[in-house]
């Protein structure tokens, strides 16, 4: 069969993806590995490239297989690799078929046959225990390479810091150790010349088009004398110099350089002219240091003299289409969605990326905490290999192989020693062989600490605290304790999380919070963001009939995995934002605004611009602001704001002014980025103008009220309901046995409490959730039993007393009417119950001459719910008879006064705008579950059919409308689960919704702030719906 390389032979049709958090897909019993092992058998027949010198060394190059690769060339065994993220290179000179070795002819017209071995599963795999897919395949390009024969270039380094200081470390080898060269026997010594020169090209494309620029430094050292190559060491030459007007290297202004590295033969009098081999690599002129800033006590991380605020993510290598094989348009769209949602950094996780996203990284400026490819999760204690000496080579290899690798990007700002691998002296002893090998003084950014489950992010081993999933209390005391380990090593240090916001499904909420802590630069100077897990959910592309969703693990029949775990990010396998993302771009933006001595009623206003994380460009030089003045009608006025310094002046009409609620600010790219267009919106602002009642829905042109008719109201009884009709026409009809509104004005229907929601992922996350990953569920709930449920998860709770979508029913126990001149009233009692009763209710249905529904609630929590942490809502659902044309309802014809545009909830709508609105329905999470939820929302315009503002009272709404039933999507595992209703859509109107949560997804983190006191006596809420022609 033909395979394509690159790949993971499971992308092609051949074993199964498994995927695992923690465990090990295979009997946890290193080294030993599982007998069953599927292998890849590779073969490839070639001819040597006839444009390769007889003179030279062949290399092959893979630049990643996982889980090794035994290399055979020619029949001739060439080597080993293990490492699955790092290229295995190998001298193939030996075996290689050309004009001077062309004996052994395996097949006609001197073909080369090379073939490769791939174990899925090696010893190699215990150190790749990484929360990710486990695929087996040649993952990444292979690439046959030469080089002179008698010297070469085997490695060079260099350190350009934002003075203009150069150092160029350059190592030269014998390569003819096994064969006399042209120049004369190996046994000789050779004479060679380095020269270094820097120039100042310009890249014109982002595949990596050149132009051209001038040399801005040249350096260049002869008579340098290698050895006879029996000694087969490497030579260092060190060039050094200061370079003159050179521009810093920095996210903001990834300013970059070409650095050509030259090898001839020969010294001073007989050097060739001709090189012999040539090397380049960008570089940026950056310093990245442990400074004290600002005469602080403690030191930051300081890029270029600054401190700089990590807005950060991190990033799995991923395709849902190829799995572990990532094109480089998608690495050149991750890197323009996180520049232009405010993203400033990324950290590789868990393990060296492709060269490629290094290389896009420098060019358009994302900082890189690159990390090496250890993680050992599922050994227990978790740093048992770590401290056991039969594994130190490995670790040791694998730690100095990807720093050498990396070195020289300027973007990389930290080095990892791995993740999750717990803290030994295999650990201990690589910190400084890393100084030794290299020339930049690296920052170590590494978090496990040794614990059983999970690390500190505090130990020796790392010049940062790094945490992960710490909850913001937490944060705060890290920032501002001091920081002791151990009797000799004592010291304050930055803290960056290395890990947080865990953005599993329908999640981030608490963000703000964090970043409150963040921006506080006053009482929390060492706090310096993070880096939320993760970028992107890692769901493969599954396609059933006229049906596609994303599996997950588990979904390909494999016994050993942990479901949805890897459904994790902030971004859809395609690369397409979760509502999330608003909210991150609208924290980490760098500049915030203040206004400046406002007065109601004020037509010219001036904003402060805050500049928190711009520190090597002025925000004028390349952002534009423009303003909007809106109301709970829509938009006032619109228009461009003038800039002097860092202020914003704004005038609004004075016949305006007295109309205008809010004031919208957004800064704008004044020109084309390599990541994102003129015109994209980069900050943004909302300012309140003036306070006030809660306003109504505007009468609109497209809709009319239904004013005063004739005739009378009258009502008919029947066993089961009691229907109140107009002009003896059905108008209204409730459910004598439940108190649910049947129907209403033929455009809504089954109007019912609603105290559950379809749960999400962080719902379902307690540590019933992490048992359950060990332990079978029978032997989770009689702990719970046992011991307690206290730490279990909300869905846990609200199951235990049948708070779960579509397990409960309401009872009416009185229902009572009467027809006064304002209408008919009716009052419902009613109770809402499992087994037992959960709530009672008081419901009011007022139902005016005009056709106004006023619906006024009484809710009392009863006893049986006191041990439930949070309520998940509170509030009524209904069907609504949408208008449609299509199959699929353009749910864009729902207005509403609110915050938006994008799905907001209670902890999670700081980026989300006061505003009026076309409900925009986002597509479900992978996993289904509550989503679509808008807050403070004022008024709601059901498509021209009806509205629905708030009560007499001051508390706005929230609300959210989906195509299926909330049962139905609580119960579904895919979007391919969920039904589409057609010409039916079910509204969600809530008095109140709990957050979502966000702080991890196996713990319950939701905050008591937006948490829903079951404990409390009563809620009450009142709203109208005002039925309208179209």
């Amino acid at each position: 069969m033909e395979m394509v390389v690159p790949s993971n032979w499971m992308m092609q049709g051949y074993d199964k993806p498994i995927y695992t958090n923690v465990k090990y897909p295979f009997e946890n019993a290193p080294p030993l590995i599982p007998r069953q092992n599927p292998t890849g058998l590779y073969t490839l027949q070639f001819a040597t490239p006839e444009n390769c010198a007889c003179a030279c060394r062949y290399r092959l190059i893979f630049h990643a297989v996982e889980s090794c690769a035994l290399v055979y060339l020619n029949g001739h065994y060439v080597g080993m690799g293990k490492d699955s993220r790092l290229p295995s290179e190998f001298d193939v000179t030996p075996y290689l078929l050309t004009t001077r070795t062309n004996s052994h002819t395996p097949a006609p017209d001197h073909d080369n046959i090379l073939e490769v071995i791939v174990p899925r599963f090696s010893d190699g795999s215990y150190l790749e225990d990484q929360d990710h897919w486990w695929m087996g395949g040649i993952h990444r390009s292979v690439e046959l390479i030469c080089v002179p024969d008698v010297v070469c270039i085997s490695d060079y380094q260099v350190d350009a810091d934002m003075h203009g200081h150069i150092k160029v470390l350059t190592y030269v080898n014998r390569n003819d150790h096994d064969h006399a060269s042209n120049s004369g026997s190996s046994s000789s010594s050779v004479e060679c010349t380095v020269k270094c020169e820097v120039f100042s090209d310009v890249q014109t494309t982002l595949h990596g088009g050149m132009k051209a620029g001038e040399c801005i430094w040249s350096c260049t050292r002869q008579n340098v004398v290698l050895p006879s190559s029996s000694n087969n060491a490497a030579v260092p030459i060190l060039m050094q110099d200061t370079i003159r007007g050179v521009q810093q290297w920095s996210a903001e202004v990834p300013n970059l350089y070409t650095l050509v590295v030259t090898l001839y033969h020969g010294g001073d009098d007989n050097v060739t002219t001709t090189p012999i081999q040539v090397e380049s690599t960008r570089i940026g002129f950056r310093t990245v240091e442990m400074k004290h800033l600002d005469d602080h006590p403690t030191p930051n991380l300081a890029i270029n003299g600054a401190k700089v605020v990590i807005c950060g993510v991190n990033r799995h290598e991923h395709c849902p289409d190829k799995g572990k094989v990532v094109s480089i348009d998608q690495m050149i769209q991750d890197c323009c969605v996180l520049k232009q949602n405010n993203f400033n950094a990324v950290r590789c996780s868990h393990y060296p990326t492709h060269v490629s996203f290094y290389r896009l990284a420098d060019l358009l400026g994302l900082y890189v905490v690159d990390e090496a490819n250890i993680e050992t999760h599922g050994i227990q204690p978790m740093g048992r290999l770590m401290d056991d000496a039969a594994w130190r080579p490995s670790v040791h290899r694998r730690v100095l192989d990807y720093v050498l690798r990396d070195q020289n990007h300027p973007c990389i700002i930290a080095m990892s020693l791995g993740n999750e691998a717990g803290r030994g002296e295999n650990l201990r002893t690589v910190l400084p062989l890393i100084q030794q090998h290299t020339l930049q003084n690296f920052i170590v950014m590494y978090e496990s600490g040794g614990k059983l489950v999970e690390g500190t992010g505090k130990t020796e081993l790392t010049d940062v605290i790094c945490p992960m999933y710490p909850p913001v209390n937490l944060v705060k005391k890290l920032a501002t304790s001091r920081d002791v380990v151990g009797d000799d090593f004592a010291s304050d240090r930055p803290v960056i999380l290395c890990e947080y916001s865990h953005a599993m499904g329908n999640s981030n909420g608490n963000l703000h919070l964090y970043w409150n802590v963040f921006w506080d630069f006053e009482n929390f100077p060492r706090a310096q963001g993070g880096f939320i897990w993760d970028m992107i959910d890692q769901g493969l592309r599954c396609k059933i009939g006229d049906k596609e969703h994303f599996n997950y693990g588990g979904d390909y029949g494999e016994e050993v995995h942990d479901a949805q775990f890897c459904i994790n990010g902030l971004f859809s396998p395609d690369r397409v934002p979760h509502p999330a993302v608003s909210e991150c771009k609208t924290l980490q933006q760098p500049l915030d605004f203040r206004l400046v001595g406002y007065k109601q009623g004020d037509s010219n206003i001036s904003i402060q611009i805050i500049n928190r994380n711009l520190h090597f460009v002025a925000p004028s030089d390349f952002l534009k602001f423009e303003y909007s003045a809106i109301n709970e009608a829509g938009t006032v006025e619109t228009g461009s704001c003038k800039i002097e310094g860092d202020v914003i002046s704004i005038s609004l009409s004075r016949s305006k002014v007295s109309t205008v609620k809010w004031l919208n600010v957004e800064g704008r790219l004044k020109e084309d980025y390599w990541w994102a267009k003129s015109d994209h919106v980069l900050v943004e602002s909302q300012f309140e103008l003036q306070a006030g009642e809660v306003a109504k829905c505007p009468m609109l042109p497209a809709m009319q009220q239904l004013m005063k008719n004739e005739g009378a109201y009258s009502i008919v009884e029947s066993a089961s309901s009691l229907c109140v009709n107009f002009s003896d026409k059905p108008v209204l009809t409730v459910c004598t046995k439940t108190g649910n509104i049947l129907t209403f004005d033929n455009m809504l229907s089954n109007l019912k409490m609603n105290y559950t929601r379809a749960a999400t992922d962080n719902d379902r996350g307690g540590a019933d959730l992490l048992m359950g990953f060990v332990l079978p569920m029978s032997v989770v709930n009689t702990y719970g039993k046992i011991f307690g449920d206290k730490f279990f998860s909300y869905v846990h709770h609200w199951r235990k007393k049948g708070l779960i979508s579509g397990e409960l029913q309401s009872i009416a126990n009185e229902v009572k009417h009467e027809i006064t001149s304002t209408g008919v009233t009716i009052t419902v009692n009613s109770e809402t119950k499992k087994k037992t009763a959960l709530f009672r209710q008081t419901i009011i249905y007022n139902l005016s001459p005009e056709k106004v529904l006023h619906i006024s609630i009484k809710c009392f929590p009863t006893k049986d719910l006191a041990t439930v942490p949070t309520l998940p809502r509170i509030g009524v659902t209904f069907e609504h008879n949408y208008p449609t044309d299509s199959e699929n309802p353009s749910i864009e014809q729902i207005l509403y006064c609110g915050r938006g545009p994008n799905e907001n909830y209670i902890d999670r709508n700081t980026a989300a705008r006061h505003g009026v609105y076309s409900y925009k329905f986002a597509d479900h999470y992978i996993v289904p579950s509550e989503c679509g939820n808008r807050t403070d929302v004022r008024w709601l315009n059901l498509a021209n059919q009806a509205v629905v503002n708030c009560g007499d009272g001051e508390d706005m709404f929230q609300f959210s409308v989906n195509t299926a039933e909330q049962e139905l999507i609580h119960e579904a595992l895919h979007t391919s689960d969920v039904p589409v209703a057609g010409d039916k859509v079910f509204v969600n109107l809530d008095y109140k919704q709990m957050g979502v949560g966000g702080d991890c997804s196996w713990f319950p983190c939701v905050y008591d702030e937006f948490k829903i006191d079951p404990r409390q006596k009563s809620f009450e809420f009142d709203f109208t719906i005002t039925p309208c022609s179209p």
